[in-house]
């Protein structure tokens, strides 16, 4: 499939720009500033009955579970990828990332799908480098819509569709591993003024990138987690944060 550009609309960032995000240590995070965003990648699913753009790479800046993009060739899509680009960005020793992974819109249609497992994030800055690091991603995680007894925005506005508690406690039953996480989160540097925390790149790596500015990221599929059902892998939303001020 041929690779295909997408222009996000600045008001989807500032709609997400106002959302709080509430991860599982209590800490808040908001979405980084970022403009002129671009989304593409290598390929992305289509499907007959649907809308053309279901699954394709915009998808991933829809800000939940229920949308995503889905890689579209055949067998798993390892080396499949898509790219954000964006204006030069500076970055903070704060700064970090969301990932949701797979398609979360519900639990059934979550391990039908494949969701990656390894995922190679490839940052690009200004100065023409790139710093490519590998994580791995924990499986069972769902978006924050799907956020049991709570169904909130990342932990700001309420839904209004709402389902009710037993609803939720059906779709994110985290008897069998499934948990309502809210996504994965990572800082971009691996230390703080004081100690060792969950990042990403190492201090040389980080100095490189303090030195210029953050231009887009790539996110390539190394190793899936595999569906039930489909071939598929997907990947529902990607973000930079920043904590609030």
């Amino acid at each position: 499939m041929n690779k295909r550009n997408w222009k996000s609309a600045l008001a989807v960032i500032m709609m997400l720009l106002g959302s709080t995000i509430l991860l599982a240590n209590e800490a808040e995070f908001v979405a980084l500033e970022i403009e002129d965003v671009q989304y593409s990648a290598s390929s992305y699913l289509v499907e007959s009955d649907k809308p053309v753009d279901k699954y394709a790479p915009h998808q991933i800046g829809s800000g939940g579970a229920k949308t995503s993009w889905c890689e579209g060739v055949k067998g798993p899509g390892k080396g499949e990828y898509i790219e954000i680009s964006f204006a030069p960005t500076e970055v903070s020793r704060d700064t970090g990332i969301l990932i949701l992974n797979g398609y979360g819109r519900t639990k059934s249609l979550y391990y039908a799908n494949n969701r990656v497992k390894k995922l190679e994030v490839a940052f690009q800055l200004q100065n023409g480098q790139e710093i490519k690091k590998t994580i791995q991603l924990q499986d069972g995680t769902c978006g924050y819509n799907e956020l049991c007894g709570r169904c909130q925005h990342y932990g700001s506005d309420i839904d209004p569709n709402c389902p009710s508690q037993q609803q939720c406690d059906e779709q994110c039953d985290v008897s069998d591993g499934y948990e309502a996480t809210g996504g994965e989160f990572f800082y971009l540097n691996v230390y703080d003024d004081l100690r060792k925390r969950n990042g990403i790149l190492s201090k040389s790596e980080w100095n490189r990138m303090a030195s210029s500015r953050l231009t887009g990221v790539r996110l390539t599929i190394r190793d899936v987690y595999k569906g039930k059902k489909y071939d598929d892998t997907c990947i529902a939303h990607f973000m930079l944060t920043r904590p609030v001020k």
